[in-house]
C-alpha cells in the first residue's frame, strides 16, 4: 500500500506490491495525528473493497481513495470526513454495491457512533489526573476573571517536582504552527530565544491563524515578530519569585536596593513579569 499526503488536509491510497510507503508531494509536509486518522480510514475502506473485489472475481489494481476532511471553525477538531473512490475499472451498475460495502469499514463504522476515551495512569504513585479541557470550560463560566489566574496558579505545591521547562535558542526563532484556522495552544515552558546582538523572537508560520496562544513561564527574546494570533498571553511562573534560586539563567532577577535617606524598609514583590526586546544577555 502507498499513502501520499497530497496537502495538510487531505491524502490518497493506493494499492501497491511490497511494504507500506508513506509519501508527501512537497519536502514541507509533515505526517500529522489528521493524516495517521485519515489514513486509518483509508486503509480500512481499501481492505474492505479488496477483499469485496476478491469474492466477486474482480480486479482492484486500479482503485485509488482519496480522504480529505475538514476542521470545526475556531476549533481543532474535525467536522467532517469525505471517502472519495477512484475505480476505472468498475462497471456502473456494481458501483452502489461497492459502496455499500465501503460503508462496512470497521473505522468508519467508529467513527460515525460516539466512542468513549478514558486516560489512565500507569502506577500506583500516579497522581490523579484532571481534564483540563473540561475544567476549563466550567471555570472560565463560573468566573471569567478567577479563569485568568487559572494557568498560573496550576503548578501548585506538591505537584510541581521542582521542575520547569525550558526552551533555549542562541541562533533561531521559536516557530509556532497551527494545522487549521482558530486554533488554541498553551506553551508550559520558559521560552528564551537571545544573545548579544542576536534576531531570535517568537513567529508563526504557515497559513493558518491562532486564537489564543497562553504561554506559562514568561518569555525573553531578541525581537518582536509577526504572530498571527487573536490573544496572546504571557504568564509568568510565580514558582520563580517564591523560590531563590529557582528561575531559568536567561531570566534576570528583580532587586530593589533601600538606600539614601529612606527610612521604610522595602519588600519588592513581583508577578507576572516579562522581559522583551532583550538585546544585551547580562
Amino acid at each position: 500500500m502507498k499513502i501520499t499526503l497530497t496537502g495538510e488536509e487531505s491524502l490518497r491510497l493506493e494499492p501497491t506490491s511490497g511494504p507500506l510507503t508513506i509519501e508527501a508531494e512537497s519536502p514541507d509536509q509533515s505526517y500529522s495525528p489528521f493524516h495517521m486518522l485519515g489514513s486509518a480510514l483509508g486503509a480500512c475502506t481499501l481492505s474492505v473493497l479488496q477483499s469485496w473485489a476478491s469474492n466477486k472475481g474482480l480486479a482492484a489494481d486500479d482503485l485509488r481513495i482519496d480522504i480529505t476532511w475538514t476542521f470545526l471553525e475556531r476549533q481543532h477538531r474535525l467536522d467532517a470526513m469525505r471517502v472519495k473512490l477512484d475505480w476505472p475499472s468498475l462497471s456502473a451498475e456494481l458501483w452502489p454495491r461497492a459502496v455499500r460495502a465501503a460503508g462496512l469499514c470497521g473505522v468508519h463504522q467508529t467513527l460515525t457512533h460516539p466512542v468513549h476515551i478514558s486516560i489512565d495512569a500507569v502506577g500506583a504513585e500516579s497522581p490523579a489526573i484532571v481534564d483540563w479541557v473540561d475544567y476549563e470550560k466550567r471555570a472560565k463560566a463560573a468566573d471569567p476573571i478567577a479563569f485568568a489566574d487559572l494557568l498560573d496558579t496550576r503548578a501548585g505545591p506538591g505537584h510541581d517536582q521542582d521542575q520547569v521547562l525550558g526552551i533555549f535558542t542562541t541562533n533561531g526563532d521559536f516557530n509556532l504552527q497551527s494545522s487549521a484556522n482558530g486554533s488554541n495552544i498553551q506553551i508550559d515552558a520558559s521560552i528564551a530565544t537571545i544573545r548579544n546582538g542576536g534576531t531570535g523572537g517568537i513567529k508563526t508560520t504557515g497559513s493558518y491563524n491562532f486564537n489564543t496562544v497562553n504561554i506559562v513561564g514568561g518569555r525573553i527574546q531578541n525581537n518582536i515578530k509577526t504572530i498571527n494570533v487573536t490573544t496572546r498571553n504571557v504568564f509568568f511562573d510565580r514558582r520563580f519569585t517564591n523560590r531563590p534560586g529557582f528561575a531559568p539563567p536567561w531570566f534576570p532577577s528583580t532587586t530593589v536596593t533601600q538606600g539614601g535617606a529612606l527610612a521604610v524598609k522595602v519588600t519588592p514583590s513581583v508577578q507576572r513579569v516579562e522581559w522583551l526586546n532583550q538585546t544585551i544577555v547580562q
